[in-house]
């Protein structure tokens, strides 16, 4: 009987991977509508990105514009690739979502009673981008939907790290996964399970989010069937930290945070103008990106390889309001680069890195995907960004969206019985997830995936070209096939281990990097966030007349199956959006 097999078994209506915003608001709703909810975190509670997460974007009302102007601006960042049904609900449901997290104990900041103070990141015509009082809004985000979901009797288990998603005929039953704490191996099963597990950043060599993102949850899903759409459109963002210490590769934002911030090379020379003459420094995270990696790859770097953020024409009035409304930033600049690019006296120096994957599991209105029993809520989900994420809308799709995931998870969970568990496949993921401890010798899972990281950093980055994505497959490939098998942890001890988990992590982060690299040679064309050399081209908008579809990713006999999906425009068609001029604030009272 497959129970031989199985150290725990949990049995739940609707079991939720992933302990992150995201996560944490389908568990609150799972359980308003009357479920049964466990929710496993492959760290700690709350966790994820979304504790490193600034931002929310919402037009709420005043100079913030209407949710048709953010609906608009999402979809031309988007390069058109989003899901506009998708869309119009984030900006919809965003307002109705922050009103809540407010009721629920969340302070924003405010000057007037009846407006927030909101900011504006590239892509976005209006500030629009609502915070905390004080620090980061993700940290405090989290931790007030933590409480909402413990208040609410949420059964947690952090530490747990799932390995598999199980299935009983084409339906998700539940998953397996590892007790970190005592090295158990878990079976959940569950009538539905949400997948909110997070995104890929550190499937790079410079990565801004959580060493846990590793893109456990991609490769589950792919393996259970499901549809992974849009993969090749990895986000970076422009303005990552350059620092000998901790902070290198992670970010203060997208966008230079002032009105008259600029960007410069070595020769002092605004190069945006070459990239984007419209938007200039306000453009979106991806056109930033392309401009300065070329920058640099053009030998016009500055001293640490990087590119200048310049804010000292900043205004009194604007220095003011940093100081009261986001003092962490002046305080970070300090911290990171001195005392005077913390008073707005010299420039610092930055280049992109890792972010967020645009692309992800395929879900409809519903979050449901294509594999019956199986939601996706979050960055691990596709549709909502398109070819590019305009900064603040993932914080607002993973209040939104798992909202609506947790209620039609548990809806489902109302009219289904649980299925039984088959013994072959749960004894074949035993012998897999245990084997990196059971063998003498063997790779290194850690020098494995500093070699990973290199090759998706060069071959897979912000600029692309054939050449290199086909020596990123054949590189990946060969991981795949003799390195992967021969994986071992060298601590023997199956608690707490995680040389045991790196092991564990690279079968998922070979998975993502083989998704993304053939996805991206697949896509002939360069949009937004996929650059390619070769195509250079349409720019940052695509070639709607050939590409204006997404990259449809299945997983068949053993090998990936890449496809163009067809997209549907129900509002606004390619094209269709014009923006001639852009000159407004960084900051607004008056949201």
């Amino acid at each position: 009987m497959w129970r031989d097999y199985v150290d725990q078994i949990i049995k739940t209506d609707v079991l939720v991977i992933g302990g992150g915003a995201a996560g944490l608001r389908a568990a609150i709703e799972a359980r308003d509508q009357g479920a049964h909810v466990t929710l496993i975190a492959k760290g700690n509670v709350p966790g994820g990105s979304s504790v490193m997460s600034a931002f929310f974007a919402a037009a709420m009302s005043g100079e913030s514009g209407t949710p048709q102007e953010h609906f608009e601006d999402t979809i031309l960042g988007g390069a058109y690739l989003n899901n506009q049904k998708l869309v119009r609900i984030l900006v919809e449901e965003a307002p109705k979502r922050i009103k809540e997290l407010e009721e629920w104990g969340m302070l924003f900041a405010r000057e007037l009673p009846e407006y927030y103070i909101a900011v504006r990141e590239g892509g976005h015509r209006r500030p629009r981008l609502i915070h905390a009082a004080g620090k980061g809004s993700g940290n405090r985000t989290s931790h007030v939907l933590f409480e909402q979901a413990l208040d609410r009797s949420v059964d947690f288990h952090i530490f747990t790290f799932a390995t598999s998603l199980l299935k009983s005929d084409n339906e998700v039953i539940g998953a397996t996964a590892i007790d970190m704490k005592s090295g158990e191996f878990i079976v959940i099963q569950a009538k539905s399970t949400i997948l909110a597990s997070g995104g890929t950043s550190k499937i790079y060599t410079r990565g801004a989010c959580a060493r846990l993102n590793t893109g456990d949850g991609f490769s589950m899903a792919l393996r259970a069937g499901a549809l992974l759409t849009n993969m090749e459109f990895m986000q970076y963002i422009p303005l990552g930290i350059i620092h000998p210490g901790s902070a290198d590769g992670y970010t203060l934002g997208g966008t230079p945070k002032a009105k008259e911030g600029y960007l410069l090379n070595k020769f002092g020379e605004r190069f945006m103008v070459r990239y984007d003459p419209v938007w200039m420094e306000k453009s979106t995270r991806a056109r930033m990106t392309v401009a300065i990696a070329k920058e640099i790859k053009e030998g016009r770097a500055c001293e640490r390889g990087g590119v200048l953020v310049d804010l000292t024409r900043i205004t009194e009035e604007e220095k003011a309001r940093h100081y009261k409304y986001q003092p962490y930033f002046p305080f970070c600049l300090k911290e990171i680069y001195g005392d005077k690019v913390g008073q707005f006296l010299e420039p610092y120096e930055v280049k992109p890195t890792a972010l967020f994957q645009n692309g992800g599991v395929k879900i409809n209105e519903r979050c449901e995907t294509n594999v019956p029993g199986l939601f996706a809520v979050g960055e691990v989900s596709s549709g909502v960004h398109g070819a590019n994420r305009l900064g603040g809308n993932a914080m607002s799709e993973c209040v939104v969206f798992g909202k609506i995931a947790g209620a039609n998870a548990a809806e489902r969970a109302k009219k289904v019985n649980f299925r039984e568990i088959g013994d072959k496949k749960l004894k074949e993921e035993r012998e897999r997830v245990f084997a990196p401890l059971e063998r003498e010798d063997g790779y290194d899972p850690r020098k494995v995936k500093e070699r990973m990281q290199e090759i998706m950093w060069k071959y897979v980055g912000p600029l692309r070209n054939e050449v290199g994505l086909r020596k990123a497959i054949n590189e990946l490939t060969e991981i795949r096939m003799s390195i992967e098998p021969n994986l071992f942890s060298q601590n023997k001890s199956s608690r707490m281990n995680f040389e045991w988990m790196e092991a564990l992590e690279i079968g998922s982060m070979v998975d993502l990097g083989l998704m993304m690299a053939e996805a991206a040679f697949f896509r002939k064309e360069s949009r937004e966030a996929h650059y390619r050399e070769d195509f250079p081209e349409y720019f940052p908008h695509g070639d709607n007349e050939n590409w204006c579809v997404e990259t449809g990713i299945l997983y068949e006999g053993g090998r990936l199956k890449i496809f163009k999906v067809p997209l549907e425009f129900t509002e606004i068609k390619p094209g269709e959006i014009r923006i001639e001029k852009v000159d407004v604030p960084y900051l607004t009272v008056r949201a």
